[in-house]
Order: structure tokens, then sequence, then C-alpha cells
């Protein structure tokens, strides 16, 4: 069986949905690792990455205005071999949070990056309650002195590049609108443990604690991430004391995509990275609706130690702007495998994923949705102050995947109307400004049962999460959609498709 789950995110268009599923029929396989929100796609990389699983992990705000954290914890986190995973500013860890730290076998320890404001103090009582040793070293007074914190304690342990071979740190901007910068060169951080500095953007000199760690951990080589809207040249021309060599491959990117894709071509080339394998992302997501972008990237946010692999991560521009991430394909297609996907249809649609696949040299076939959802209405006029009373309500999936171990994420969400608190799964918390979903995970040999529930009755407004039945207040949700793997399979239940808005 698997759980009942109601969405919450009222969608006013489902162009951000996918409806088709790609399947890559030659050489270049497609992997999709992503989960139902940030904090679940940070437990599958994870996994991935330590699949013995790992004794600490670093735990980071994914929240913009906090991002710039994890971001900055990467070399950091490579040095000592630790997972990253994330968190927000509430009073509650994240349940897929607390899945993941379970899920990755012998975490003792979490290191938390930022302060307070950034993960806060009944988080960390939480943690610790539950068994966890927790420690805060890395408390600034802003991202730059945390940073500064992070990159201080590799002192002696930086890596080097190049022949000669040179202490070497990444420069990138900490400010919000070009922290994607910094995602990209994640995995390079991790991998060749070097120190990821931050910059100002709106400064013609570099940021103090950038030059004050520069000349503290003996920095001799800057590989520059970002164009001079990220970092104006000035800041590294002339080059900082110490410094001898500036790569700025990555300098001349247009925007973050196209940043991205240079970063690849220059870790293939100088760094080592993979010429097989290829992560790709969203470098912006929507978040509430499809008019309102965000542009934290916060899908591969916690992907640094899975990339580290080594491979490149190029992203997007966003769900309706897929930037030149298929040139990443271009670039690779001689030699190309494996693509991985660190973000769900939703901000990576499948159309974006057959373009990548199809420039690398593979072929997809772009088939009906093999899925299917049946079952009652989930219906009522929108802005009604009363939720119709329908009882129990039955939704059957069909051809869900069997196989030992594959998953599949079941949700139902409103299409229109708007958001609604506490419409969450019946087996977890309650969900705010996010579609609810729930994995499902195949036994193996034997089918799903027939008669499965995944949704029943009404959404609920009460803040009390689930599914229920009966008169509800403040019910403004017109209606609902059925998907599995963020494809919508089912309209009112009726299995008519996403046809309405």
């Amino acid at each position: 069986m698997f759980g009942a789950v109601a969405g919450v995110t009222a969608f006013g268009t489902l162009s951000g949905l996918a409806v088709t599923a790609a399947h890559a029929t030659s050489s270049v396989t497609y992997s999709p690792l992503s989960g139902a929100d940030r904090y679940q796609t940070a437990g599958n990389l994870n996994a991935k990455a330590f699949p013995s699983g790992v004794s600490t992990v670093v735990l980071a705000d994914a929240i913009p205005g906090h991002q710039s954290d994890a971001l900055a914890a990467s070399g950091y986190a490579g040095v000592n071999g630790d997972g990253v995973l994330l968190t927000d500013n509430t009073n509650t860890v994240p349940a897929n949070t607390l899945t993941a730290l379970s899920s990755l076998k012998v975490v003792k320890n979490i290191v938390v990056m930022g302060g307070t404001a950034a993960v806060s103090a009944a988080q960390v009582t939480q943690l610790a309650a539950a068994g966890y040793t927790v420690t805060e070293p890395f408390q600034g007074a802003d991202r730059f002195q945390t940073a500064q914190l992070i990159d201080s304690s590799m002192a002696g342990k930086v890596g080097a590049t190049g022949s000669p071979s040179l202490k070497t740190a990444i420069l990138a901007s900490g400010d919000d609108n070009h922290l994607v910068d910094a995602l990209a060169a994640g995995g390079l951080a991790y991998a060749d443990k070097l120190p990821v500095i931050l910059t100002e953007s709106s400064s013609s000199t570099l940021q103090p604690d950038a030059a004050s760690l520069i000349s503290t951990l003996g920095i001799q080589k800057l590989i520059v991430v970002g164009g001079t809207a990220s970092i104006p040249a000035s800041q590294y021309s002339p080059m900082p004391s110490g410094v001898t060599t500036i790569d700025a491959s990555a300098t001349t990117g247009a925007d973050r995509s196209a940043t991205s894709e240079l970063l690849e071509k220059d870790e293939v080339a100088n760094y080592g990275a993979s010429n097989t394998s290829l992560s790709i992302a969203a470098g912006a997501t929507f978040v509430g609706s499809t008019t309102a972008v965000q542009n934290d990237g916060a899908d591969a946010l916690s992907g640094a130690p899975f990339v580290s692999g080594f491979m490149p991560l190029c992203v997007t521009d966003g769900p309706t702007n897929a930037g030149v991430v298929a040139q990443c394909g271009t670039d690779l297609a001689k030699t190309l495998t494996t693509i991985y996907g660190l973000s769900g249809t939703a901000s990576l649609p499948t159309s974006q994923v057959n373009a990548v696949v199809t420039a690398a040299g593979g072929t997809t076939t772009t088939t009906a949705n093999a899925y299917s959802v049946s079952g009652g209405s989930l219906t009522a006029a929108a802005s009604t102050s009363t939720a119709p009373s329908q009882g129990a309500t039955t939704y059957t999936a069909t051809g869900l995947p069997t196989t030992a171990g594959t998953t599949a994420n079941i949700a139902l969400f409103p299409c229109s109307g708007t958001a609604q608190a506490g419409n969450g799964p019946t087996n977890g918390a309650p969900q705010t400004s996010t579609s609810g979903s729930t994995t499902f995970t195949a036994p193996g040999a034997t089918s799903p049962v027939a008669g499965s529930a995944i949704g029943q009755g009404t959404s609920s407004a009460g803040g009390t999460g689930g599914f229920s039945s009966g008169s509800v207040a403040g019910f403004t949700a017109s209606a609902y959609v059925a998907s599995v793997n963020g494809v919508p399979t089912a309209a009112n239940g009726s299995g008519a498709g996403p046809t309405q808005v």
C-alpha cells in the first residue's frame, strides 16, 4: 500500500509539468534522482554518494537568504568526506531531512552551517534529543563572515591543481542573484578540496573577508566563476596578493546556464571531471505559483558530494528557459553515457531533458504516460466556503513500477484556486506552499494491490493535515490533478488528463 496525499499549491496553469515521459533508447541513459522537495532530493543525492553510509553530515539552510552557507561548505565537506543535507529556518527539522539522516546509516555527527537565523536553536535541540552530536562552529555575523570561518578551517588542507601544483580556491559571488554560479562549481570544490570564497557583486574591489582568506590560506590560483555581473574583473585584475594564476574560463557566461556550460568544459579539460557522466538541474525554480520565479536553484544545493564523483553539473535558466543546458550534451556527445537529473519535472521539464539527451547523441521516445489514476471526482466550486462531503474516495493507480526498489512519487494537488494551508500527506506533517507527495517503493515480484488508495475525501484547510471529509471552512480549490513522478495522470479522478486550468 502507499500513502494518501493532498497537495497545497494552487497552479494557475499546468505548463510547468510534463505530460509525457522520456526514455533514452540509445547508449545515453537518463537517471532522475530528484525527490518530492529539496530536502528529499538532498537525501537521494547523499544516499547515492554514500551507499555504505557516512558518519558526519553538514547541515545548512536551504531557504533563500542563507543558501550561501551550503555553497561555501562544499570544499569543507570535501576535505572531511562529509555529506550535505538541508534544513530550513523554522523550529522543526523538515520530515524528509530526518528521514535522510536515518536512511544514510551510521550518521552520528551534524555540523551546522551558520547561526541561529539560518538553523534555529530549536532544530539543534531537536537533533540533539534524537541522539546526534551537533556542533555549531561557523556562526558569522553575515554570509561572508560565515564563509570565512568555514574556509579558514581548511588551513593546511587546501587542495592544489595544475602543473606546477598551485593551492587553489574558487571565487564566486555571495549575492542571492548569482549563487547558482557557485552551485555549479560545488562538485569541483568537493572533489579537489578547494575553498569556495565568496565576494560581493556590487563592489569594484574584492570583499575584505575574501582578500583575507586568500592571504591566510596561501592561495596561489583562483578559479573565477561567473561573468562580470557576478564578479567585476577589477576584483581579480590585478591579481590579489599571493595569487599568480587566474582561471577565467567561466567568466564570459551570459547567464547562469552559460556559466555552468563553460565550467563544464573547463572541468573536463583541466580538472579531471568525467566526460561520461553529466548532472543537470534547474538553475531557477517556480515557488508558490508559475508566475513567481525563485532564482535559488536549490534542487542541486546539496549535490556536491554526489557530483564530486566527479562529473560536471549544468543548469538551466528555469522551467520555461532551458538556457544552453543542451550544449553540455553536445560538448560530451562522443563520450557521454549517463545523464542524472537533480530536479523534478515541475522545474526541469521533460522537453528540456529530451533536448540534452538528443544533443548528447541519444534518442528519446515521447510516449503517452504509462501511469493512470482513476477514482471519484474531487470537485468544488471556486471560493466555496464549505467543502463537499464525499466520504472516503478511493483512487486506484495502475501501471506503477514493480521492480524491487523502484520508486514512484504520488501526489494530488489543486490546479486552480489558492494555496491551502494545512494540506499534507496523511502519513506525514502538513505542508504549505508545495504539492504534497509521498513515495511508493515497489516491493518486487508483485503488482500494486488493486484499489490501493492514494487519496480520499476532500482537502482540509484547517492546519490538521491530510485529506478529510465533511464541512471544512476555507476550501477554495476548484479542481485536482493526480500525478505520478511529477507527470499529471488524471483530472478530477476521471482519467481525462490535465485539461482544466
